[in-house]
């Protein structure tokens, strides 16, 4: 029996707008790419319909018929990116074939194999948009916000379990340490992003010394860490 990761998508998220056909949902996938290619490399205010057709190889019309504005675009686009984490179709095969007894651990290599392996970038997405200033609606801010809170609760689930199980320090606060994670990983994939090649082994160590530092002497002992990513990639 497939279980469920710990703490991967366990939180509801808005309704996505879907096509009545294929053809509909290939111009979805098509949009929802070229807003996120666009926002990760120009920011939210330097992105526009225009720049998502022509990026996209769409028509305006194709767009304005699924969205009524780029803000719209984006809100479906958060909302996709939950859907897609809690249904990944190698999220759970991955997960029960990781080795590591802690589930912080295995949170952060699944984290990592599907924004990477599987080239699952959305979740980078609300913490830069979060970091530009004066976003014109104010729904989609707090649709922002309630995202990075829920990621932020799921790190908190699997870390607090972590120390009840006595893999991660008790001693220390789970607030602090979801909050490193978190920023790491943006560090991470944002760098990702621009040059992987460059970026992909200091990033990754950085990680791992972060999590050996908030793991008991113990847990260190008896489980073996040194990488987060798994050993050949498609890049």
């Amino acid at each position: 029996m497939k279980t469920k990761p710990a703490g991967i998508g366990s939180l509801q998220s808005p309704p996505i707008v879907k096509a009545k056909y294929s053809k509909g949902e290939q111009t979805l996938r098509k949009i929802r790419e070229a807003a996120l290619q666009a926002i990760l490399s120009r920011g939210y205010h330097r992105t526009s319909v225009c720049e998502l057709v022509k990026q996209s190889k769409l028509t305006r019309g194709a767009f304005y018929n699924y969205y009524n504005s780029l803000d719209d675009c984006l809100s479906d686009l958060i909302a996709a990116m939950q859907e897609s984490i809690r249904n990944h179709p190698d999220a759970i095969e991955y997960y029960q074939s990781l080795p590591d007894p802690s589930l912080t651990v295995k949170k952060v290599k699944l984290t990592m194999y599907l924004v990477i392996a599987n080239k699952y970038r959305f979740i980078l997405l609300p913490s830069v948009l979060l970091q530009e200033k004066d976003l014109p609606a104010s729904g989609l801010r707090r649709q922002l916000e309630t995202y990075m809170q829920q990621w932020n609760l799921e790190w908190l689930e699997v870390i607090k379990a972590d120390q009840d199980s006595r893999a991660i320090l008790p001693s220390l606060a789970p607030e602090t340490i979801a909050a490193g994670i978190m920023n790491l990983l943006t560090g991470f994939f944002h760098n990702c992003e621009q040059n992987f090649q460059a970026f992909n082994t200091p990033m990754e160590q950085a990680l791992v010394l972060f999590l050996l530092a908030t793991l008991t002497e113990e847990y260190r002992e008896n489980n073996r860490l040194k990488r987060l990513l798994p050993e050949t990639l498609p890049l």
